[in-house]
């Protein structure tokens, strides 16, 4: 996990690369303890700034990772609410709803 995180921020890592980093990182994140090592790795805050990455699937990628490791996880939601993720996913919806209304 720390070298998904290592490399997703990378200017060298290209779109296609951080969609399949996020891949496996979601899928490393059904395991409940893994999903709560992210905080203390500066994964949390890394998924929360890539929710508004300009490529959509990179977006919804960090969204699908945080999707799968907020239920029924109490160590997870409660650093994902110290960084105020519901706050910035809050923002990420309202943004995304102008947007499309001015379409």
């Amino acid at each position: 996990m720390k070298a998904i995180i290592a490399a997703l921020p990378e200017d060298s890592t290209t779109d296609e690369q951080r969609i399949n980093l996020l891949e496996e990182l979601n899928f490393l994140c059904e395991l409940t303890h893994n999903a709560n090592a992210l905080h203390g790795m500066g994964g949390l805050q890394l998924l929360l700034d890539t929710t508004t990455h300009e490529n959509s699937e990179i977006r919804s990628g960090a969204c699908s990772v945080l999707a799968i490791s907020l239920p029924n996880n109490k160590t997870f939601q409660k650093d994902f609410m110290e960084l105020k993720g519901l706050t910035s996913l809050l923002q990420l919806f309202k943004e995304d709803q102008n947007s499309s209304d001015s379409r």
